[in-house]
């Protein structure tokens, strides 16, 4: 994930006047399989798994809030399979296309966790779920300049 934020800054920051939109897709039919989940348990240690649920919940803000306030159209490409996160964080694209082999998977309930999209859903505009987990708080859009 950290890696996917650092290209779209990379990208904005180059600031290339030919480029009006910016696609992010997967590679062998896979557009995501979600979040590595074993990197949280740290076989016990509280204070790792405290350390990496931290790093986790910021970095998915930062990733929320730049696609929210990128100045180019983000698109994602869908190709192939997409797991919890990357289901999640499609809605903060400005335009989503699936290809006709794409699957879309939230094991949420099977894994035992609290839905991801219910954490996020407070930067949508109409902000129906803010308070529903209120430890997760992300950065509301800025409106976009024409």
């Amino acid at each position: 994930m950290e890696e996917l934020l650092d290209a779209l800054l990379l990208l904005r920051d180059r600031d290339d006047p030919t480029a009006s939109a910016v696609m992010v897709t997967g590679m062998g039919g896979i557009f995501c399989q979600g979040l590595d989940l074993a990197a949280l348990t740290h076989q016990g240690h509280a204070e790792k798994q405290r350390k990496s649920a931290e790093a986790l919940a910021g970095c998915v803000s930062r990733l929320v809030s730049c696609l929210l306030n990128y100045p180019k159209m983000t698109v994602a490409a869908v190709n192939g399979l997409a797991v919890g996160l990357a289901v999640t964080i499609l809605p903060y694209f400005d335009l989503v296309y699936a290809s006709d082999t794409a699957v879309f998977r939230t094991d949420y309930v099977r894994l035992g966790q609290v839905r991801i999209c219910t954490a996020l859903a407070n930067t949508t505009s109409n902000g129906i779920h803010d308070n529903l987990l209120a430890p997760f708080r992300f950065p509301k859009a800025s409106p976009r300049s024409p």
